[in-house]
């Protein structure tokens, strides 16, 4: 019993000394709001050849402003992704920016994402600062994997870049 507890302490130890246990972004970078555009308007997501081909968008389930001022929006956000092509780009999505995002199970059916978001104006395709919980269900017996991903503006982008990639496609951009 005693060597049971120790293992399971060293193994909690390892996992806390090594930054921390979940996914972390690859590159350490803070995203104001000029970078977030860049990001955007450079195609940094890889998103551009996705919504060119008019996806069927995610599934809002849920969404909450807890904000009164109208030039700054705060709020949460759930969509549910259950079209096989969405699952794979959100996924690869993902497995570009962090770590530690294991490759996606075969028996996903559909992928739940609570985003919590600030919006500046009335700048939708922009959230800025989220912190987004993923959960994965796998298969009927309800079995799923939970991630909790620290902010990057390609997974807002997926969510909410629809009029913004439209926008550059129409300009050209590349």
């Amino acid at each position: 019993m005693k060597k049971a507890f120790a293992i399971v302490l060293l193994a909690l130890l390892v996992c806390v000394s090594s930054a921390g246990c979940g996914p972390s972004l690859k590159r350490d970078e803070v995203f104001k709001p000029k970078r977030v555009r860049e990001v955007m308007f450079n195609d940094e997501c890889q998103l551009q050849s996705y919504f060119d081909a008019a996806p069927t968008p995610p599934k809002l389930l849920t969404q909450q402003n807890v904000s009164t001022d109208p030039r700054f929006a705060v709020g949460e956000a759930t969509f549910e992704l259950t079209n096989p092509k969405n699952l794979k780009v959100f996924w690869t999505i993902l497995r570009l920016l962090y770590t530690k995002i294991p490759p996606l199970p075969a028996t996903a059916k559909k992928i739940a994402v609570d985003l919590r978001y600030h919006l500046v104006g009335e700048r939708t395709a922009l959230p800025i600062g989220a912190k987004t919980k993923v959960e994965v269900q796998m298969n009927a017996n309800a079995d799923h994997l939970e991630l909790d991903l620290p902010y990057h503006p390609c997974v807002g982008a997926f969510f909410y870049g629809r009029e913004h990639y439209r926008i550059r496609a129409r300009l050209g951009a590349e």
